[in-house]
């Protein structure tokens, strides 16, 4: 996303930064899980607690691969 919103033009580094520009620009339909998507990733690159991991590969199963998929469309349509 950081490299598709750069190339048009918006100068965003940060990934929390890149996820709302990705949706003011309607790159990503739902914000709010790209941001829980981020917070995952934190948590996993902080923490070894079995409990965490087994909530973030339900995360992954249920909610995350749906959005990942929606972007895949969305870049592979522009």
């Amino acid at each position: 996303m950081k490299d598709y919103l750069n190339e048009k033009g918006l100068d965003v580094i940060y990934p929390r930064d890149v996820i709302k520009e990705a949706f003011q620009n309607g790159l990503v339909a739902d914000g709010d899980k790209w941001l829980d998507m981020l917070a995952s990733r934190n948590l996993m690159s902080h923490t070894y607690k079995t409990a965490d991991s087994e909530f973030v590969f339900t995360e992954i199963v249920s909610n995350y691969v749906k959005v990942l998929d929606d972007l895949f469309e969305t870049l592979q349509n522009s």
